[in-house]
């Protein structure tokens, strides 16, 4: 599916730095042919380099963050323009659980019920965190003490668990 005339949307921007992230500035034309509001998942390229991402609301209108990957793909960075061509993108964004998480979560089902609990951008923030680490080594350590800014899971202890709505946190029984 193109934007709801059919078209696919174009238009050229500066990459620049929001904190530590890179973005760019989505015109609002652009960002209003979509016919969507909060986040607009996208794909296309940025230059030659294939995309799939979200238009992000703010305050000032819609950005797009590009990510390390992309920049590298593409050649490009902070102060760069690029040229972009994005359609709406509505293929299921299904991030794969690794099996190990399947099998600790199994293995505790405190942590299993948690899990099950927390919204679906929650869980799938943790999962792209996992399925972004290259070792499995690496993979197990993450499982059982996450990094991620968002949650913090130990599904290989058997201990009791606590929701917050920015941290899953285990404490002993």
């Amino acid at each position: 599916m193109t934007t709801p005339d059919g078209n696919i949307v174009k238009f050229s921007a500066t990459i620049k730095k929001k904190g530590i992230n890179p973005y760019v500035g989505v015109p609002k034309k652009v960002s209003d042919s979509f016919n969507k509001s909060g986040y607009i998942p996208v794909s296309g390229r940025l230059n030659k380099t294939p995309i799939r991402a979200n238009l992000v609301p703010t305050k000032d209108g819609y950005i797009l963050y590009i990510n390390g990957e992309i920049r590298k793909a593409a050649k490009v960075g902070v102060g760069k323009n690029v040229h972009l061509s994005l359609k709406l993108d509505t293929k299921p964004r299904i991030v794969p659980m690794p099996k190990e998480l399947i099998g600790a979560l199994n293995k505790n089902t405190k942590a299993k019920k948690v899990w099950e609990s927390l919204p679906p951008s929650h869980q799938k923030e943790f999962l792209s965190s996992l399925n972004y680490l290259k070792t499995p080594e690496a993979l197990k350590r993450n499982i059982k003490k996450p990094s991620g800014l968002i949650l913090v899971l130990d599904c290989f202890s058997d201990k009791s668990m606590y929701w917050t709505p920015n941290t899953l946190t285990l404490f002993g029984n």
